[in-house]
């Protein structure tokens, strides 16, 4: 069998959740409200949408007590890759959770907006009370202020590869980071006949350092071992390792230029 790896870019985006500013709520006249904001991922590497909530009312009120309808600051950000959809919900009874509202965003949705939502209640069970012979309807409507920012995620992934190259794992990100503080490329791998020995580049850009790192993973691909760094802070052009089992131990070497730029190493 074979690893492959090889480097992953996607396109990500941070949003941070503002103001939350109800204007009509019916349930309760204009406070009382029970909301809650969901994110659905649609773009993630895995290609599974990984709907989650993001925010509900007692986040911001520390127990399950609803909240007033005055604005309340959720300052909360909310980092994907690819494309999300929020739906803004309100929850009087679980699961029975009702959607008044939703907002599409993409790479290219960066600046400031303002969501706009409202939305009633399909069935009217939520509100506890009767107009006449029949549940009223729950209604609510409101504003919600969002920021949303790009970022790019660089990853290394890999898949193991069966002789008659059946695959036999799925993608998998090698690194398991989701941040843009961390960009990893370049990877090359090896094998001693048992495990894996993968090397790639890593760019730190939290202390702006470039350097060479490795980590074991056995033969179904999961890591069999710390991550090891190998290189002293080399830039990003000058880094292009190769990497081979000599027998009793792995070579990793890096040049750039035609030239050495770093020591050859050894695990």
């Amino acid at each position: 069998m074979c690893f492959v790896v090889w480097d992953h870019f996607e396109q990500c985006t941070t949003v941070t959740l503002g103001n939350l500013d109800f204007s009509e709520t019916e349930d309760h006249g204009t406070s009382g409200v029970e909301p809650e904001i969901y994110i659905t991922r649609t773009g993630s590497a895995s290609g599974t949408p990984d709907r989650q909530i993001a925010w509900g009312w007692y986040d911001s009120v520390g127990n399950d007590t609803n909240v007033d309808a005055a604005p309340i600051n959720i300052n909360r950000s909310l980092t994907f890759c690819g494309n999300a959809i929020l739906e803004m919900t309100e929850v009087d009874n679980r699961p029975d959770i009702d959607t008044h509202g939703t907002y599409n965003i993409n790479a290219s949705s960066i600046g400031s907006f303002t969501w706009s939502f409202s939305g009633e209640d399909p069935d009217g069970d939520d509100c506890g009370g009767f107009i006449g012979i029949g549940k009223r309807r729950c209604k609510m409507s409101g504003t919600q202020q969002l920021t949303v920012n790009d970022h790019k995620l660089s990853d290394v992934v890999g898949t193991i590869v069966n002789a008659d190259a059946s695959q036999q794992r799925a993608q998998f990100s090698l690194t398991n980071l989701f941040t843009s503080l961390i960009g990893d490329s370049r990877p090359t791998v090896a094998s001693d006949g048992s495990d894996f020995l993968a090397v790639w580049h890593r760019e730190n850009r939290t202390n702006n350092t470039n350097r060479l790192v490795a980590r074991r993973f056995d033969r179904n691909g999961n890591v069999a071992g710390p991550l090891y760094e190998l290189s002293d802070d080399v830039p990003l052009g000058l880094l292009q390792p190769e990497l081979i089992w000599l027998g009793d131990r792995y070579r990793v070497v890096w040049a750039g230029g035609g030239q050495s730029v770093g020591p050859t190493s050894a695990l």
